[in-house]
């Protein structure tokens, strides 16, 4: 299964370089030739590298570098330049990646969506090599904490206004983690409670008045909606840097061209070698 690509002269040359970026050993990957470099005009000038594809190899290649090097070929296909710093386990076996990029706002997307399908990615393929669905969480610069605060903060905002308004509040569309989030929020809140409703895997938590027997319940009425500027600009907080204005831009994102995207050996662009 190819998990990476990379640019080089030689077979073991090319072996080598992904091995460092996959921190493992030349023979627990292999290297195959691609596209073949050409040599300068008539012979003369320098040889441009031959582009190689590295295969994981069953039973040798770490899970890790798998999962590596994945990620590192689908956000180069993207048009970005993602690193891997590092993949630890979770007290509930789950694989916690840790990434930094320069395009980090790019990557993660609207309300996490452009992150949430790379995840998916990386869960199925990853499965097709190991045989076993794997659970594998990605983050990339503090994302997911900074997610999470926000729908901490606003579960408890909501909350508030339902015990307020004795209305009932149903909350975006979230992926189960993130639903999760919620549910544990509000958990010990005796004055709500929540449930899942909808289909599929992205579902709505609802936030109602928990039933008191002989309370009175306030039956002002309750605005329909949260302000959506004020929607907009808490979770604009959570993006990092100026990556975070790309919500608001064209879809044709200015990606550079193939030949001026760094591979990843980093024979060419302008990024810095992970």
């Amino acid at each position: 299964m190819q998990i990476l690509e990379v640019k080089s002269t030689t077979d073991k040359d090319a072996s080598k370089k992904a091995a460092q970026i996959l921190k493992i050993q030349p023979d627990e990957i292999e290297a195959r030739l691609h596209i073949k470099g050409g040599g300068g005009f008539l012979g003369l000038g320098s040889k441009e590298p031959s582009t190689y594809r590295i295969f994981a190899i069953q039973g040798k290649t770490p899970t890790e570098a798998v999962i590596t090097g994945i990620i590192m070929f689908v956000t180069y296909k993207m048009g970005y330049f993602v690193t891997v710093e590092e993949i630890e386990k979770t007290d509930e076996d789950k694989l916690y990646v840790t990434m930094v990029s320069e395009n980090a706002g790019h990557v993660i997307g609207k309300r996490g969506k452009t992150l949430e399908s790379l995840q998916f990615i990386v869960n199925l393929v990853t499965q097709q090599f190991t045989g076993e669905p794997p659970k594998i969480l990605l983050d990339i610069e503090n994302y997911r904490k900074r997610r999470a605060k926000y729908l901490a903060d606003m579960a408890i905002r909501m909350a508030d206004a339902v015990a307020k308004y004795g209305k009932s509040r149903l909350l975006e569309p979230l992926n189960p983690f993130e639903r999760r989030l919620i549910h544990v929020e509000l958990q010990e809140d005796d004055r709500v409670e929540t449930e899942s409703e909808g289909t599929g895997i992205y579902k709505r938590v609802r936030i109602k008045v928990r039933p008191v027997p002989g309370a009175e319940v306030n039956t002002d009425k309750m605005p329909e909606e949260v302000p959506a500027d004020q929607d907009e600009i808490d979770e604009e907080k959570i993006l990092v840097g100026s990556d975070a204005d790309h919500e608001h831009e064209d879809d044709d994102v200015n990606s550079p061209l193939e030949e001026d995207v760094q591979y990843a050996d980093g024979n060419s662009g302008d990024h810095n070698n992970p």
